[in-house]
Formats: structure tokens, C-alpha cells, sequence
């Protein structure tokens, strides 16, 4: 899983139903991705929070190596967040954490320490107990599926649970798990509906959409929309 900025809800369905959870920052920073940036509703739709990240010159950086550019955004992003919320049923039970925990997490100006820091409330407030490992600890080497099989070889595990994203180019390569003896399963979800602030109802918006919305029930609903992963074949 790479490190993404307030991630969806499918994301922490997937990390809740690994053993181990490998966070992928040894691999390329990708400008205006789920990697610097997420989503959450607003009267007018979706709206993005995007951190700032330098990349003038850095072509071909990896995420642990990207850095944010500035901080100015910060008082913007939380009081965005605020004027879209503050009419939330848990917004007071969040709200200030959140402030207080992307504040902190800011003290580095590495994003993948921010995207870490962020994942890691979110953890916290779904029940979710589970440590992240950085691929770029475990010091193996490949590019993409050959990268993947060599992580899942360093923690020893016999099966890899992976985002159905990265379902082409692992099945292009599936000849390459089933030498090293590896199965594939594909993540599988249908995002449930709940109650947001506005109507109608968007999906794909940060958990922090519904945290605000559902509180301590959240995780319930994350676990309405789990279906069945399904093997590559």
C-alpha cells in the first residue's frame, strides 16, 4: 500500500484484513496523486486538500524522498475542513484531534512521516491496531512485481493481499509468484452508503467524511461494504 493523504475508507478495509501491513515508499512519487492529496464533501461536491509537495527538479524522486514545500496551507486546509463540518454529528469528537495530530505530524517536512502520522490517527479512531512497516526499512531491491515478491519473501508471508489497482501488472507478471510458491488475492469492496452532511450521497471521500458523519459506527460500515477477495486466475 502506498501512503496516501487521509485515505478512503477501502484502504482501511484492506489494511484491517492484513497480518502485515507494508507501506510502499521506496517507489516514485507520483505530482497530484492520491500520494499529496484526498477528498472530502462539500455543498458543491468533492473537494480535494492537497499538501504541498516540491518538485521542481526532482523528477523521478521517490516518496520517501518528497518533501512538503510549505506550511502556509495548513490554516487553510483546517479551516476548510471546519466551514464543511461543523454541522457533523461527531464533529466536535474529532474535529480538534485531527487539528491537533496533522499540527504535530507538520513538525517534519517529509510527507511520507505526515501521511504516516495521519494513517495512524485514523488507526486509532476506527479500532484498528496494526504497525505499518516502510518498504524502504526492509532494504530489498525489484522493480514492481518482482519489488512486491521480495517484500512479501522479507516478512515471511505466504500470501499477498493487494489493491485491486495493481491487478495488470500483477497478473502480467503472476508467472513470477506462482515459481516463488506466493498467492494473490485482490482486495474486493463495494462502498456502503451512510449519511453525509450534503445530499446526495458521494462515495470515495475521505474517511474523515465518515468519522464526521457515522463516529464510532464507522468501522461497522467499512466492514458492510468487505466482500470476498478474490484469487488471480
Amino acid at each position: 500500500m502506498q501512503p496516501t493523504f487521509m485515505p478512503w475508507i477501502g484502504w482501511f478495509d484492506l489494511i484491517d484484513q492484513a497480518d502485515t501491513v507494508i507501506i510502499l515508499d521506496d517507489v516514485a512519487f507520483s505530482k497530484q496523486s492520491w500520494q499529496q492529496r484526498n477528498r472530502i464533501r462539500t455543498p458543491d461536491g468533492l473537494q480535494y486538500l492537497t499538501l504541498p509537495v516540491a518538485t521542481s527538479g526532482m523528477m523521478g524522486q521517490l516518496i520517501s524522498e518528497a518533501k512538503i514545500s510549505e506550511t502556509h496551507f495548513l490554516k487553510k486546509m483546517l479551516k476548510t475542513i471546519k466551514q464543511n463540518y461543523s454541522n457533523a454529528n461527531f464533529f466536535n469528537l474529532y474535529y480538534e484531534s485531527f487539528c491537533e495530530k496533522l499540527t504535530l505530524a507538520m513538525n517534519s517536512n517529509k510527507l511520507v512521516d505526515i501521511n504516516i502520522e495521519i494513517i495512524y490517527w485514523f488507526l486509532e479512531n476506527l479500532g484498528i491496531d496494526k504497525k505499518l512497516l516502510l518498504a524502504s526499512d526492509l532494504n530489498t531491491t525489484g522493480n514492481k512485481s518482482q519489488h512486491v515478491l521480495n517484500l512479501c519473501k522479507k516478512v515471511e508471508a505466504s500470501h499477498y493481499l493487494s489493491p485491486h489497482g495493481a491487478f495488470e501488472y500483477l497478473n502480467k507478471d503472476r508467472g513470477l509468484f506462482a515459481e516463488a510458491d506466493m498467492e494473490i488475492e485482490f482486495h474486493n469492496f463495494l462502498h456502503p452508503v451512510y449519511k453525509q452532511c450534503f445530499s446526495p450521497f458521494l462515495p470515495y471521500a475521505s474517511t474523515l467524511d465518515l468519522l464526521m458523519n457515522v463516529g464510532s459506527d464507522s468501522m461497522s460500515v467499512i466492514k458492510s461494504g468487505r466482500r470476498d477477495s478474490f484469487p488471480l486466475s
